[in-house]
């Protein structure tokens, strides 16, 4: 009798097996990876916005008002920002002091000497959402613009002829704004502050009809020229996420001022001039959404959701 021989390794259709059993691991764990990834993007997005809102609040108390939204002055030189002003009150006191509160902050131009340029291109994370790709050393992007009103027609003014681009005043920061919150008679848990935005101008979208002309930052007031506008606030007038439009592929001013959204998934975050901050769906209604940019409009509609 001959020793029974011993095999060792796999048959091909047992190593196709095996492959066929990793593929479909793989395909299970990648999403649920994906799913982990945003979910810890969106509460880190969440806890930011929070820590905004403290420190406006912050600020309130030790100035009576919220920020402006930014300021212009009389020679129509754009001045400091919200989100400049906000810095001592959400640590980031050293960073403050870098800038000239009374120099310039204009959007970005290809050439320019602007005061506090070499500031504001410096990166901030505390204003970027995780899940914003757009982020980065060269883009200085922000994701939360202050909300300076609401709804279509109420203190909406559009600017330089261009009726896509707004300046709302019926909000809680504007330019030149001095809220307090005692003029937020419609309710601060039903008032938004500060909103998620994923349509900030960035350099990398600056082609075709602007051509490497204007772009801003997180630290940017103002866009002048022709079809002047605000960098860093908007309204709510058109729906959540309702252009798809990717900044760092073609020019946002169309939407910029007008509409909020994010990279989540069915909606954005809003934080609420009670110091709250809640995820709000693109399926709003139209009314409460465009109400809760508001401070006063004396609509009897109920909280945001």
């Amino acid at each position: 009798m001959y020793p029974r021989s011993i095999r060792n390794g796999f048959t091909l259709i047992e190593l196709l097996v095996v492959i066929a059993i990793i593929a479909i691991l793989l395909g299970l764990l990648f999403p649920a990876v994906q799913k982990v990834r945003e979910a810890a993007a969106r509460t880190k997005c969440s806890n930011n916005l929070k820590q905004l809102a403290l420190g406006l609040h912050s600020h309130h108390d030790a100035h009576g008002t919220l920020p402006a939204g930014y300021f212009i002055d009389a020679a129509g030189t754009p001045r400091m920002p919200w989100t400049v002003a906000l810095l001592p009150f959400v640590e980031e006191g050293p960073r403050f002091a870098q800038f000239d509160p009374l120099g310039t902050f204009y959007a970005f131009l290809v050439t320019g000497s602007e005061t506090n340029k070499p500031y504001q291109t410096v990166r901030l994370k505390l204003y970027e959402c995780p899940s914003d790709p757009n982020s980065s050393d060269a883009n200085q992007n922000i994701n939360y613009f202050a909300v300076q009103g609401g709804n279509t027609v109420d203190g909406a003014v559009t600017s330089g002829g261009f009726p896509q681009r707004f300046n709302y005043t019926n909000g809680t920061m504007y330019k030149g704004s001095r809220i307090r919150l005692t003029d937020i008679t419609d309710g601060t848990t039903n008032t938004f502050l500060v909103g998620e935005t994923r349509y900030m101008a960035l350099k990398g979208g600056c082609n075709g009809a602007c051509a490497g002309i204007y772009w801003g930052s997180w630290a940017s007031t103002y866009y002048t020229g022709g079809g002047q506008m605000p960098t860093t606030a908007a309204a709510t007038r058109d729906p959540i996420n309702s252009s798809t439009i990717d900044p760092n592929v073609n020019y946002t001013f169309e939407v910029q001022t007008r509409m909020f959204g994010s990279r989540h998934f069915g909606g954005c975050h809003f934080a609420l001039a009670d110091g709250s901050v809640r995820f709000v769906r693109e399926s709003i209604d139209s009314a409460v959404y465009q109400s809760a940019g508001t401070r006063a409009d004396g609509l009897p509609l109920g909280g945001v959701e």
